[in-house]
Parts: C-alpha cells; sequence; structure tokens
C-alpha cells in the first residue's frame, strides 16, 4: 500500500452535488495512486452519484432539488469520518478514532490494514453509508414536509443502483481487481441479485 492521504489543511465545505463529484474524483484518483484500498467504496460511490446526479438532470425524480441536497448530505457525512480518520492517524492518536462512527471506523482500519478481499472492502463501506449514514442524511435533507414525495423519491433511488450495478462492478473490478470480472462470467447475476434485495432492504428499513 502506498503513503496515507494527509487530513485537509482547512475543512472542505460540499454544497452542491457537483462540489461532491469533484471531491469524490480527486479522492479516487489519490487512493489509486497510493493504493489504498478506502479507494474501493470511492470508486462505487463515485459511479452511483454520477447515476444518481444524471437522473436529477433528466426529470427522473419528483424533487430533483431534494435529492441533490439529499446527495450533498451523504457526501458531507463520508467526507467528515474520512477526515476524522485521516487526522487521527496522521496523530497517532488512537483515541480520535472514538469521534469516526464505528462501523466507519471497522472499515478504514480494515482498508488501511490491507485485509479481506476487494469485495469485502466494498461491502464494509456500503454498510457504513447505508446502516450509519443514510438516516442522518435524509434528515440532513429534510423529510417532514411532502413525506410520501420524499419517500418515492428515496425509492427511486433504489433503481438507478439497481441499473447501475453492472457498470459499479466494472469500475471497481477494472481499478481495483480484476479478477472479480472473470469470477463475474463464472457467477452468473446471482451476486447482483443479493447485494440489490439487501441494499434495497437497508434503505427501506433506513
Amino acid at each position: 500500500m502506498g503513503p496515507h492521504l494527509t487530513p485537509l489543511s482547512t475543512p472542505l465545505t460540499l454544497t452542491s452535488t457537483t462540489d461532491v463529484r469533484t471531491w469524490l474524483t480527486t479522492l479516487e484518483q489519490q487512493l489509486l495512486a497510493a493504493r489504498d484500498r478506502r479507494g474501493v467504496f470511492v470508486t462505487a460511490y463515485l459511479t452511483i452519484t454520477k447515476a444518481v446526479e444524471s437522473q436529477c438532470d433528466t426529470g427522473g425524480f419528483h424533487d430533483p432539488v431534494w435529492v441533490r441536497q439529499y446527495l450533498v448530505a451523504f457526501g458531507s457525512l463520508y467526507r467528515d469520518a474520512l477526515e476524522q480518520d485521516l487526522r487521527a492517524r496522521s496523530a497517532g492518536s488512537a483515541g480520535a478514532t472514538g469521534r469516526i462512527p464505528k462501523s466507519w471506523r471497522v472499515a478504514f482500519d480494515a482498508a488501511c490494514a490491507g485485509r479481506g478481499w476487494v469485495i469485502q472492502h466494498l461491502m464494509l463501506g456500503v454498510n457504513a453509508h447505508i446502516n450509519h449514514d443514510l438516516a442522518l442524511a435524509l434528515l440532513m435533507a429534510g423529510i417532514e414536509r411532502n413525506r410520501a414525495m420524499r419517500y418515492a423519491d428515496h425509492t427511486a433511488v433504489n433503481e438507478v443502483l439497481e441499473r447501475s450495478t453492472f457498470a459499479l462492478k466494472t469500475e471497481v473490478a477494472t481499478k481495483w481487481a480484476p479478477v472479480l470480472e472473470r469470477l463475474d462470467h463464472a457467477a452468473g447475476t446471482l451476486d447482483d441479485d443479493v447485494t440489490v434485495f439487501s441494499i434495497s432492504k437497508a434503505r427501506d428499513h433506513a
């Protein structure tokens, strides 16, 4: 694994989906260059962010403005967790990790240790992103007004996820583990079905 990233000298504020996409793109490039496995999730996250943003542009949601706020909230939560992790590792302070959500701490620790398979790093990141950050992102974006419409748009994101599964796996496989492409031909689409089912259920629960 290459050198660790250093924490930002000044706080980064994400105010638009363009900010989120630009930051994730830069972050992915840095993590790829370092072969830092925290980037496995970033590659997947960037793929989905682009897909949801594209659907906002083409009228695929009842309230695309709200969906964009939702994406920004999601991105900000991930950025905050990663920044806390970078600061803790830079300072060599174990105590600072207490400010990082446990699910993200597990994912970051495994990635930085280089343990596990690429698919495991992906699922650890997805777990933290959905089972910890999602409910908070919804609250940050606001769900009290027009709640039925908010839920419809939230559910519509599942359809984007389902359509983007192949692109997500292709990006992750190409950049992090080319062997996954060969394994996928042997496994068929069962892993896609399981992944989409699990993510949809987790998102609905949140």
